[in-house]
């Protein structure tokens, strides 16, 4: 970002309102400032406040999202969210059309209201979902210090959800092999020669039965809208990550597995509104991560978890807020 300001939309310019200067923040400019570790922190503040609730000083402000049916068999998502320890205030409007997927934060000043910055959201959305299963199965999956990490990840997709979340386990899990399966066979080996670049141990598997069979950790990013992963194939004690089916005609996970396992998320009331595999099945969410996190939840051992995200806009904000902070301190 720069002083001056330009209405170009280049990246890390400034537009003209009526309110003063408005930051433009690019994908690229998200992706050059944000680090892991700096997402993994927010994101866990931001699902912390979820749980803490709107009225606690650390709390956060998490309304429903807001579904607009559009024309042409769009779609667009409105999602609102507010996170007082990091003062961070932000709406996501996401745009879902056939051949048009995009989406755009607004970012507020917490206090006087005024706009402060329009952040482009297809990264902030990859890094904050990924990190978001990257705290849960943390949680849920640890390894104490000192001890190697062998896990094998499974993940399922060859798309930006499955490369990000690939990236961050691999981060988080030093030393995991990352086991990828994709409808398209060629789109698994392309992302698999894609994380070797990267120096993550990574292979591609033929079936998902095969890619998930001896795995640790389990993500499922294919965005199907019907089950592809079977309980019979999960071994007793994997954790799974489920971050599509955010509708409640919309199912990833068989009944078998859902109800076998102990579910988690990360908002309650957003996961019986509109989550496929809760509703569906009618299973009882165990505990909102953020509980788990703030230690009002003790999970119970050697069982089979599950983490269905949601996506939620609190997460949105810190990470827009996070991503301008940082912008704006190169420019002092």
């Amino acid at each position: 970002m720069n002083a001056r300001g330009t209405t170009s939309g280049a990246p890390g310019t400034a537009l003209r309102s009526t309110y003063g200067w408005v930051s433009w923040v690019s994908d690229e400019d998200v992706r050059r400032v944000l680090t892991w570790d700096l997402v993994l922190s927010a994101v866990r503040r931001a699902l912390e406040g979820v749980s803490r609730g709107p009225s606690h000083p650390l709390g956060a402000v998490q309304p429903l999202r807001v579904n607009v049916p559009a024309a042409g068999r769009g779609n667009m998502l409105i999602m609102p969210g507010f996170v007082k320890e990091d003062a961070a205030l932000s709406t996501k409007v996401l745009q879902a059309f056939p051949g048009f997927h995009h989406s755009y934060i607004l970012l507020f000043h917490p206090t006087e209201g005024r706009l402060q910055a329009m952040v482009e959201g297809d990264a902030v959305t990859e890094m904050r979902t990924a990190a978001a299963s990257a705290v849960a199965t943390m949680e849920l999956h640890p390894v104490l210090d000192g001890e190697a990490h062998r896990e094998i990840v499974a993940v399922l997709g060859a798309g930006r959800q499955a490369l990000v979340h690939a990236q961050v386990m691999a981060h988080c899990y030093k030393g995991a092999k990352v086991r990828i399966w994709a409808r398209r066979p060629e789109a698994a080996e392309a992302l698999v020669l894609k994380l070797r670049s990267e120096g993550i141990c990574a292979e591609s598997s033929t079936t998902v039965q095969e890619a998930v069979g001896d795995a640790d950790i389990i993500n499922i990013c294919t965005g199907s809208a019907t089950s592809v992963l079977k309980g019979e194939w999960v071994k007793r004690g994997a954790h799974v990550n489920s971050i599509g089916a955010l509708r409640p005609d919309c199912q990833e996970m068989d009944e078998a597995l859902v109800k076998s396992s102990t579910v988690y998320t990360d908002s309650r009331e957003q996961a019986y509104a509109g989550a496929g595999d809760i509703i569906k099945t009618g299973v009882t969410i165990a505990a909102e991560i953020g509980e788990v996190l703030l230690g009002k939840y003790s999970p119970p051992k050697n069982c089979t978890t599950i983490f269905k995200s949601l996506g939620l806009g609190v997460q949105d904000s810190v990470c827009a807020r996070l991503a301008y902070d940082r912008l704006l301190a190169e420019t002092e």
